[in-house]
């Protein structure tokens, strides 16, 4: 799946293309991605927790029917043009987006973060580095030390967000709200793209591991 902003007349719109991974390079032509869907921005950030929230339903409305059939399982059959039929099984497998539809995808809080590197629990910013204890095992963002670093899992990432909305739950103040996203490295949604483990199904260690969440 990939995210773009795109400015027309007096609003952004955000468009939504999909695609398949085995065209490789192929993707290189414009003709091979599909619309999901488009909307202006406005609209997007006036759903509940915004981007992250709608790309959810959108996925959840792409992969699944009212039935609740898995195009990720069940799949589909298509026909092709000499009339021999085709069962296509596709799931989500690479979200490409740049830094900003990144951050608000998959509520990631950016490089402004404590732990700026949504890949591996122990990167930290240059100056929190210097300050965490030897058993953090902490590695400055600048690190080329791949051996040292110590890569999410679908668990810890699910956790600290579920930390986020317990802290969210038991009322923390605002400003304690956003030193937490800060320390953590991930922003608070209510209800989290990553958490959603119907169309995110092991893609979080997946993604992370392999470099499968493109950003540029």
């Amino acid at each position: 799946m990939c995210i773009r902003d795109s400015a027309i007349w007096s609003g952004k719109v955000e468009v939504y293309y999909w695609s398949f991974a085995q065209f490789g390079p192929l993707l290189a032509n414009d003709s091979l991605w599909f619309v999901l869907t488009c909307i202006r921005s406005l609209l997007a950030h006036k759903v509940e927790d915004g981007m992250s929230s709608l790309v959810r339903m959108l996925l959840n409305t792409f992969f699944f029917n009212q039935e609740g059939t898995d195009l990720g399982t069940a799949g589909v059959t298509i026909q092709h043009a000499d009339g021999s039929p085709m069962h296509i099984v596709a799931k989500l497998d690479i979200i490409l987006a740049d830094i900003p539809a990144l951050k608000q995808t998959i509520s990631w809080k950016g490089f402004a973060a404590r732990v700026p590197c949504f890949c591996c629990k122990n990167i930290y910013s240059k100056t929190a580095a210097s300050r965490q204890p030897r058993e953090a095992r902490a590695l400055s963002i600048t690190s080329v030390d791949f051996a040292q670093m110590v890569p999410h899992s679908d668990l810890s990432v699910r956790n600290t967000f579920q930390q986020l909305i317990d802290a969210k739950a038991a009322g923390i103040p605002a400003t304690a709200l956003r030193e937490l996203e800060t320390k953590l490295g991930w922003s608070f949604c209510a209800h989290p793209l990553l958490m959603d483990t119907r169309v995110c199904r092991g893609v979080v260690s997946t993604c992370q591991r392999r470099g499968r969440i493109v950003y540029a």
